[in-house]
């Protein structure tokens, strides 16, 4: 099978950057032909996650306008390269899917890729008017659907999406690229000065609004009485944030908090911390979630997207916007630190069985040859 997949860029780690260079490696692996577009910016994710084999095609347009009229090049690519499936990921490259669709003489089967939960600057945004757009033409194009998330899904058909084109297959993992590191654990946690007796609650984000950062330092500041218990915030633009500097002084909570920039290596964060906690208000698939319980680690999240789906415990599921709630549910674990062990043992089983990159890229695999057969038998 030929297989060619759209993506506006391959700079930052996001989670459809990611689960396309997890996907894509699988399929070239399995003995398709793989082409990766990736329309604008630099492809550095591309070069370093993509193996040789994948055949990366830059048209390194500067700005999402440039990159809208990709469609001529990607319409004669159809042509020459007679691909039988041109995959989109994002609102963008769905649209330019199917555009070069429109406009070659080469028909593969088009499938976009959705993956929000909310349009991330407003409906009345240009973003806005690209997601509308492109719910008009899935109610007339012949496309199929694969969100993300439940949570995304219903998101989508409430703003008018074709809901009979839409399926759920979630985000896939490779349980050996996730693991535990005993001896990255106390270099970690010796760069932090954190002591071998206290238990470390770690969230790792960007900083944005729907990440909940006030409600996690609230629940920092409601847990902050017991000595033990220390605390760090992680992720792009996080140690330069001025409102989490100035919220965490608010509280008066300086010596529980440590604040650390975007770093590469996830292992020594999940590794180091003993406790991970998402206090996320809006989500789609959280990838961040698997990713802790991949690590062993005991793993809490706000009531968001498919979160209470992974988790799969109310004993670890907080309504958003309830730091008192979630504090409560967090101490109730503290004060049982000697069954750590085994809760994060069935938290990487629980992944394994339920989100394995295995079975995910085998659900695109059915979907992609069940629309293949279906316009064979006609």
């Amino acid at each position: 099978m030929k297989i060619l997949h759209i993506i506006n860029q391959m700079e930052l780690k996001g989670g459809a950057e990611l689960m396309l260079c997890r996907l894509a490696n699988m399929q070239s692996e399995s003995g398709n032909t793989v082409y990766v577009v990736v329309l604008r910016g630099n492809s550095k994710l591309a070069y370093q996650k993509l193996n040789k084999s994948i055949h990366l095609i830059e048209f390194k347009h500067k700005n999402s306008f440039g990159a809208l009229f990709s469609f001529i090049k990607i319409s004669r690519l159809f042509k020459r390269l007679k691909p039988d499936i041109s995959q989109s990921w994002l609102y963008l490259s769905d649209l330019i899917n199917t555009l070069s669709y429109f406009f070659s003489s080469y028909k593969p089967k088009i499938f976009w890729g959705i993956r929000n939960t909310k349009i991330p600057q407003g409906y009345f945004s240009l973003q806005g008017l690209l997601v509308f757009i492109n719910s008009a033409i899935s109610n007339i194009a012949n496309i199929e659907i694969i969100c993300c998330s439940h949570a995304s899904k219903k998101f989508h058909a409430k703003i008018f999406y074709k809901k009979s084109r839409m399926s759920v297959i979630e985000n896939g993992f490779s349980p050996e690229e996730y693991s535990f590191s005993y001896s990255k654990r106390l270099t970690k946690r010796n760069e932090l000065n954190i002591k071998s007796n206290e238990i470390l609650i770690g969230n790792l984000c960007r900083f944005d609004s729907s990440k909940g950062l006030d409600d996690f330092i609230r629940i920092i500041s409601i847990l902050s009485d017991d000595q033990n218990l220390k605390f760090i915030i992680q992720g792009r633009n996080i140690e330069t944030s001025n409102f989490l500097i100035k919220k965490i002084a608010q509280y008066n909570i300086q010596d529980k908090v440590i604040l650390a920039g975007e770093t590469d290596d996830i292992q020594s964060f999940f590794s180091a911390i003993d406790i991970f906690c998402m206090s996320s208000i809006m989500e789609g698939f959280p990838n961040v979630l698997c990713e802790a319980m991949l690590h062993q680690r005991v793993t809490f999240s706000t009531d968001v997207g498919d979160a209470r789906a992974i988790i799969g415990s109310d004993d670890f599921i907080s309504p958003p916007r309830d730091p008192d709630n979630m504090a409560k549910k967090i101490k109730a674990i503290i004060s049982r630190k000697t069954i750590f062990r085994e809760l994060g043992e069935e938290n990487r089983n629980n992944i394994i069985s339920n989100f394995s990159l295995d079975a995910i890229a085998l659900k695109y695999k059915n979907m992609y040859q069940k629309k293949i057969d279906f316009y064979e038998q006609r």
